[in-house]
């Protein structure tokens, strides 16, 4: 199971993804597949990165 699975179950979901909703849609939809199994599989990893107002800039 994928981490991101269990932060959207978390009663606060809702407010850490409005709250960082830039950085929710670029880790939802990353360009890059080798950074979205850091971002999205790990244990915390999409809470903390919506935290840290992760953004990766989409190629031009």
């Amino acid at each position: 199971m994928f981490d991101y699975w269990k932060f959207f179950s978390e009663p606060d979901a809702n407010e850490v993804i409005q709250t960082h909703i830039d950085s929710f849609v670029g880790v939802m939809f990353l360009h890059d597949p080798t950074i979205w199994k850091d971002r999205q599989a790990l244990t915390g990893a999409p809470e903390q990165s919506l935290l840290d107002n992760f953004v990766l800039l989409r190629p031009a």
